[in-house]
């Protein structure tokens, strides 16, 4: 049981920082003269000066191809990644071995490094030969700016202001914007390399156009530059007037909803509940029970679908009020001792509950400081057993989800949480389900849980969802 645990952990909450892009790292390789073929183990990647994912291993290398010359090694020096693999697993205590002995024979340990520039010795001075210049082509970063409700429909103006222009082949904007959500660029350029170079190999651009927004009295300003991906040169800046201030009163509200969830949690924490009988409280006990199922139950807890906000680097602290989706399933197993009427009797409690409310946020580059107040519809059902007593009973009821907590994004799709929730309970199916085994509770007999832990969530960026 314990070794499925720790695969499970480490394939559903990647604490050995394992994701779809891990095992690649994008690495800019460029040659003197340009125009050399770049491979990797014999695989075409691309041609010099250009961005290509490499392989991640202790000690990688490519090779470059200038013409019909005999191909030359390039080694590539590497470093061990601190936070992500070794930190990253740490906080997984005992389960931390085996995500470094995972990160280290995957190759996944290790950081490439841009190689310097490579000097092609071509026999006869060979020259690569110079191809007819295409015209550049264009992709727009997301705009910088606090109220992300805005920022697609701002891409979208840059867009077609450069295509006006005709300067530029542009790329549709709502076609590249998934590209920098997912590596960090949601509202703003990464300033991490790793990211941007992610970036710079998946859309194989000439410029990308960064720019923030900035909102005055009566409009809103674009201001930017266009960024060389390969050289790293700025061009002067570019500025923008836009007509009014850019979304009225009404379009910011409603973009304040966010309708679906895009993260599912895994909850480790612990729950208690209590009864309040006759104005007497007794605590409830999670029982131990010996099957493999409880023993799984008992350190997932809880799976929940909510709604987070990737930070993007460079942001600035701002406090922010929307409204969002909550989602929990659970399973518990509850033994009370000494209730009125009563010497030893179990429950065995599930229930879903959906909802939708206001959450007021501190967002800023360390995470997300949040509480959570929503209204939630809950399905319920409790088995009972004991005093010679067995059956279950079930329920449909209103109640509130109340969370105060802490978010942070490890890596690129893994969030880890801490948090304290309390969850309304059904104090009228608990009376009932109490009195099928034979003890009859007060009218004024109520119900509280809460739950108090760290979770671990995997993220679905903004753009791999269309909406």
């Amino acid at each position: 049981m314990r070794a499925f645990l720790a695969i499970l952990l480490l394939l559903t909450t990647g604490c050995a920082t394992i994701s779809s892009n891990d095992f690649k790292q994008a690495v800019l390789v460029t040659s003197e003269p340009p125009g050399a073929v770049i491979y990797e183990k014999g695989q075409r990647l691309g041609v010099t000066p250009a961005f290509v994912p490499v392989q991640r291993h202790k000690t990688p290398h490519l090779e470059l191809q200038l013409g019909d010359q005999p191909p030359q090694k390039v080694p590539l020096n590497t470093q061990y990644r601190w936070w992500e693999s070794f930190a990253g697993n740490l906080l997984f205590l005992a389960f931390a071995p085996v995500g470094w002995v995972i990160d280290w024979t995957s190759g996944n340990a290790w950081d490439i490094q841009n190689p310097p520039p490579v000097v092609l010795l071509a026999k006869n001075k060979m020259k690569a030969k110079k191809q007819p210049q295409d015209q550049l082509t264009l992709a727009i970063a997301p705009p910088a700016n606090e109220a992300t409700y805005v920022v697609e429909e701002l891409g979208e103006v840059a867009q077609k202001k450069f295509e006006a222009e005709g300067k530029y082949k542009v790329k549709p904007y709502l076609d590249t914007q998934p590209t920098f959500a997912k590596h960090g660029s949601a509202s703003g350029l990464s300033d991490e390399e790793d990211e941007r170079n992610q970036i710079f190999s998946a859309l194989q651009v000439d410029r990308v156009f960064v720019s923030e927004v900035k909102n005055e009295k009566d409009k809103s300003k674009l201001s930017g530059y266009l960024l060389d991906p390969l050289t790293k040169q700025k061009s002067p800046p570019i500025e923008w007037n836009l007509d009014g201030r850019y979304s009225d009163q009404k379009k910011t509200f409603f973009n304040r909803f966010k309708w679906l969830p895009n993260t599912i949690f895994v909850n480790f924490a612990s729950s208690s509940a209590r009864f309040n009988v006759a104005d007497r409280e007794y605590a409830a006990e999670y029982a131990k029970d010996d099957s493999s199922a409880e023993k799984f139950l008992r350190y997932i807890n809880t799976i929940g679908l909510s709604y987070q906000e990737r930070p993007r680097e460079n942001v600035k602290g701002h406090w922010k009020w929307s409204f969002v989706p909550t989602v929990n399933i659970s399973q518990k197993t509850i033994e009370l001792t000494n209730i009125i009427g009563s010497t030893d009797l179990t429950f065995k409690r599930n229930f879903i509950n959906a909802g939708y409310g206001g959450e007021f946020a501190y967002i800023s580059r360390f995470g997300t400081t949040y509480i959570d107040l929503i209204p939630a519809a809950t399905w319920t059902r409790i088995h009972y057993d004991g005093n010679g007593f067995s059956g279950a009973t079930d329920r449909y009821s209103l109640g509130y989800v109340i969370e105060l907590g802490h978010t942070y994004f490890f890596s690129e799709h893994f969030v880890g949480k801490f948090f304290s929730r309390s969850i309304s309970e059904d104090s009228t199916l608990w009376k009932k389900a109490f009195k099928g085994a034979g003890v009859s509770l007060p009218s004024d007999t109520s119900v509280s849980s809460i739950t108090v832990g760290f979770a671990i969530g995997y993220y679905f960026p903004q753009g791999a969802i269309r909406h």
